[in-house]
């Protein structure tokens, strides 16, 4: 999440929406740059942990491991694999695509093409059939 909304210039959407995110270390390293200080960075249960990166990348396992075990209203996750995981863990998940839905619903963006563009000028893989629907 962190990734494709930084390559759109859309974190701050992130803050609009939500006011703080909870992340692991673990997908602070896998973003790479600062984050911003209302990111809220708390590990995750290692035993969890291991366990799901027998199924999903350490980013991803650390995620849906601190979900499991703070109250959260859902988890951001756009890969398959690890939305299949929250979802066998009775997990609501919403991806980056929902996330700028529900901005948009907020009046926290105006449009939401022109963020489906630049999403689509990206590596994230978005089906054809999904972006026609928007």
């Amino acid at each position: 999440m962190f990734c494709i909304t930084g390559k759109i210039n859309a974190l701050d959407i992130l803050k609009e929406v939500f006011g703080a995110i909870v992340t692991t270390p673990e997908i602070k390293k896998e973003y790479g740059k600062p984050l911003p200080e209302w990111v809220i960075i708390q590990p995750a249960n290692q035993v969890l942990n291991l366990k799901f990166q027998k199924h999903v990348d350490e980013g991803e396992a650390s995620a849906i491991s601190l979900a499991s075990e703070i109250s959260c209203d859902f988890i951001i996750l756009d890969d398959i694999a690890a939305r299949k995981l929250a979802q066998k863990l009775g997990l609501p998940i919403k991806g980056t695509i929902g996330v700028l839905l529900t901005a948009k619903q907020l009046g926290v963006i105006p449009f939401f093409s022109p963020y489906l563009k630049l999403i689509q000028q990206t590596n994230f893989r978005l089906s054809p059939q999904l972006a026609q629907q928007f």
